[in-house]
């Protein structure tokens, strides 16, 4: 009788301590996956980085462009005539300005 109860307490005790366990696993295993440092935070992360990265290739070669023209307009005559005759339909004394 004694050890019939003894091994009832064991049992009890090994469930217990499984549910424990188990349970312990379980929230490893949420806070790995869900967590602020989780699998699927990391993911979104980096797809955010990927995005801004190429968002900052664009806008360094938009830079390089708008440097670039900026040297245009602030030395090259040619290209400042060729911009006046295009967005502003200015033409030479004498020139006649065709639009196709």
């Amino acid at each position: 009788m004694v050890r019939q109860e003894e091994n009832r307490w064991i049992r009890i005790r090994t469930r217990i301590i499984m549910f424990i366990l188990l349970s312990l696993i379980l929230l490893l295993c949420y806070h790995l996956t869900v967590g602020q440092y989780g699998f699927l935070n990391m993911m979104e992360l980096r797809a955010q980085i990927t995005e801004l990265d190429r968002e900052e290739v664009r806008l360094n070669t938009d830079l390089v462009d708008l440097e670039y023209k900026r040297y245009r307009l602030h030395s090259d005559t040619l290209f400042i005539e060729k911009l006046a005759r295009k967005n502003y339909q200015l033409s030479r004394p004498g020139e006649r300005v065709i639009e196709y």
